[in-house]
């Protein structure tokens, strides 16, 4: 693991409004998930497990979009630009505007 790694994994990464809207859809469908998982399956260490390992996919699908995430957002459609594909384009695909190499840090 890099310095540069062990940065990112340990420093505050506040969520943006976008990313709070996408931690709660995870949570939403997890939770959906364990309703049925307490449904379906008796009780047991397996189910207890089962539990512990939604938690953690929760977290960790969380971790992902507040560690790996990059601001800013694509100024056409909103979506968190990831990097550019050359100097024309969004990952998304939107054109970039003038000026928004630097507007936008790319």
């Amino acid at each position: 693991m890099t310095q540069d790694e062990i940065e990112n994994r340990f420093k505050d990464h506040s969520p943006t409004e976008k990313q709070k809207e996408m931690f709660k859809k995870i949570r939403e469908k997890a939770k959906e998930f364990a309703l049925l998982i307490n449904e379906l399956c008796p009780e047991g260490s397996e189910k207890q497990a089962a539990f512990t390992y939604l938690d953690s996919v929760v977290f960790n699908s969380n971790a992902s979009m507040a560690r790996y995430t990059k601001k800013p957002c694509c100024p056409e459609c909103g979506n968190t630009i990831f990097s550019t594909l050359g100097k024309s384009r969004f990952t998304c695909g939107c054109v970039l505007l003038e000026d928004s190499e630097k507007s936008y840090g790319i």
